[in-house]
């Protein structure tokens, strides 16, 4: 079975039972963070806000602030981003979060994030301070390679031998982290069609990912053939990305799971991945798929613990928290 965990805004998803040798890994989705010097919460803004149940943005900074805080406070190894960093796209939100990372990145946490569908060349970026007449006029956006600049500290343009390579259509790209006898192969999936909330995997993107994966799987054969001393190493693989694979909640929104789910879901039942964390549905859970004649149309929801940290309306602050030792176990058990 494989399991596919979901973010909301300002989600913390905890992984790992706290081993020494075992990575611990957090991650967030949608945090829609705004720039303080691009709003003024008054006016259209504030009636936009209000209409969409997000009374608590002209507090953005201090819920980044205590995001952060906690996230330092938990010092995993790994923190993930699985995006809508920005609130529409802006350059100088993108800026103001990078800044915020930066914290994380010197406190030797490894930041990794993509974008989401709405932070790359956005028309909508705005600039919500009233002007003369104008209660907003348009912000400036930012196109992909300035995105990877702003983030090079997060996954792109590191020079450190963590990141294996990219993909050659999309902002994805593979990362390898050793600790201990544990090593992580996490895969940063750019899944978002510009200026639309569906998601596609692009078909170069797709090609490189059964690639990395088929050298993942040859290595891990190879290295049963070793020594049985040697065979303690773990080797787990992780898939993280903005879209999700399944539908999800009560009244799911088909068009915002990803296009290409099943050829995504194919990969990680051939090569045995068998865990994929999300965003983009602002709901926070776990849906786990059962292997069916004509593909993946069973599945459930799972809640995970939820441990409220502070709640501030759809901008909640929360943490829950689950082991996902026994998912990401390459020797775990698998239906596929």
């Amino acid at each position: 079975m494989k399991k596919v965990g979901y973010g909301q805004r300002g989600q913390i998803l905890s992984g790992s039972e706290g081993k020494a040798e075992e990575f611990r890994i957090m991650a967030s989705s949608d945090l829609h963070y705004l720039s303080p010097v691009l709003m003024e919460y008054s006016g259209a803004f504030r009636s936009m806000c209000e209409a969409l149940q997000e009374p608590e943005m002209e507090k953005i900074e201090s819920l980044m602030d205590h995001l952060f805080k906690q996230v330092l406070l938990q010092m995993p190894d790994i923190y993930l981003i699985t995006g809508d960093l920005s609130y529409q796209g802006e350059k100088m939100s993108h800026l103001g979060l990078a800044a915020g990372l930066e914290k994380l990145v010197r406190a030797g946490i490894h930041v990794y994030v993509v974008p989401g569908n709405q932070d790359v060349e956005n028309p909508f970026s705005m600039c919500w301070k009233p002007e003369g007449e104008k209660e907003y006029t348009p912000a400036e956006s930012v196109s992909a390679r300035e995105f990877q600049w702003i983030y090079r500290e997060m996954g792109y343009g590191r020079t450190d031998s963590s990141i294996v390579n990219r993909a050659p259509d999309s902002l994805s790209y593979h990362v390898c982290l050793q600790k201990g006898k544990e090593e992580l192969h996490l895969f940063m999936l750019d899944t978002t069609i510009y200026q639309m909330p569906q998601g596609e995997i692009a078909p170069g993107t797709l090609g490189w990912l059964e690639q990395q994966l088929k050298e993942i799987s040859g290595g891990r054969m190879i290295f049963r053939r070793k020594k049985p001393a040697e065979q303690e190493k773990k080797i787990s693989c992780l898939i993280a990305g903005h879209h999700p694979m399944l539908p999800f909640g009560e009244n799911p929104q088909q068009d915002y799971i990803l296009k290409n789910s099943s050829d995504l879901c194919r990969l990680m039942r051939q090569y045995q991945v068998p865990l994929y964390v999300s965003g983009h549905l602002h709901r926070a859970g776990i849906a786990q798929a059962e292997k069916s004649d004509d593909g993946i149309r069973k599945w459930f929801e799972k809640q995970p613990v939820n441990i409220s940290l502070e709640k501030r309306g759809l901008h909640s602050v929360t943490y829950r928290e689950f082991s996902c030792r026994k998912f990401l176990c390459r020797e775990s058990e698998s239906d596929s």
